[in-house]
C-alpha cells in the first residue's frame, strides 16, 4: 500500500495543503495519522477521484507527469481569467493530472513578452514539466499555436486544450477576440501613420475600429440591461 503526503495529495487534487489536512480531520479522506501528519492511501485519492483499480496504472502514469496550467485574458479587466484556471483546475481533478504550476496572463495573444508565457517557456526548455493544458490554443496564441506545440514537442512537452471548438465561440471568448483585433488594427495604423498613400485607407481602417468598439460597447450594456 502506497502511502502519500498531504502535500501530495495537495498537488494531485490541485488544492492548497491546508484544505487535504482539514479533509484528513474531518474524515472526508482517509488517512493514517503518524505522529502530527498525515499519511494518505493512493487507493483512497484514486477512490475520490472516481478511478476503479483497473485504472490504477493508467493513473499512476498521469500523477508522474509535471503539468503546468496556462491562462489568458486579453485585459486586465476581464474576471473570466480566474473562471478559466478553475475549470483548468477541475479538469485535471478529473483526469489525475498532477498540477505543479499555475501561471496567468493579462495581455494580448500578439503579445510574446508576456511575462507568464515566458516563465511558461523557462519550464519548458528546463524540461520541468510535461504537459501543458490550456483552455483553448487561442489562450497560448492566435496565430502561432502550431509553432509552439511543435517548440515544445522537442522537450517532449505535449499541451491539452479543453476546447477545441472554433465555430462555437462563447460571449467572453468573442469579446476578447474583437478586443485584440482592435488593438492589433491600432498597431497597424500607428506604423502606417505619415504615409500619404494611405491616408485614406487608414481612415476606413480607424472607422471600423470605431463600429466595433461601438458595437462592443453596446452589446455589453445590452446584456447588463437584461440581467437587472
Amino acid at each position: 500500500m502506497k502511502l502519500l503526503s498531504t502535500r501530495q495529495v495537495a498537488q494531485m487534487l490541485g488544492l492548497h495543503q491546508t484544505t487535504i489536512v482539514q479533509w484528513c480531520q474531518a474524515g472526508k479522506l482517509k488517512a493514517f495519522k503518524i505522529g502530527s501528519v498525515y499519511r494518505i492511501p493512493e487507493s483512497e485519492v484514486l477512490k475520490f477521484l472516481g478511478i476503479s483499480s483497473d485504472q490504477n496504472c493508467e493513473i499512476s502514469n498521469k500523477v508522474s507527469s509535471k503539468v503546468a496550467i496556462y491562462a489568458r485574458v486579453s485585459q486586465r479587466s476581464d474576471n473570466n481569467l480566474e473562471n478559466q484556471i478553475n475549470l483548468l483546475k477541475q479538469y485535471c481533478i478529473a483526469k489525475g493530472y498532477q498540477i505543479e504550476y499555475v501561471i496567468k496572463d493579462s495581455a494580448s495573444s500578439f503579445n510574446f513578452k508576456r511575462r507568464g508565457l515566458q516563465k511558461l517557456l523557462d519550464l519548458v526548455v528546463q524540461k520541468k514539466i510535461d504537459k501543458v493544458v490550456i483552455y483553448h490554443k487561442d489562450r497560448l496564441s492566435r496565430i502561432a499555436f502550431d509553432l509552439f506545440e511543435y517548440l515544445f514537442s522537442k522537450f517532449d512537452v505535449t499541451i491539452e486544450i479543453l476546447d477545441n471548438d472554433d465555430k462555437n465561440l462563447q460571449d467572453w471568448q468573442i469579446k476578447d477576440l474583437t478586443d485584440e483585433l482592435i488593438s492589433f488594427i491600432h498597431y497597424i495604423t500607428s506604423r502606417l501613420y505619415g504615409f500619404r498613400s494611405y491616408k485614406k485607407k487608414l481612415q476606413k481602417l480607424k472607422e471600423c475600429v470605431h463600429d466595433l468598439q461601438n458595437g462592443n460597447n453596446s452589446n455589453t450594456e445590452e446584456k447588463s440591461s437584461k440581467e437587472v
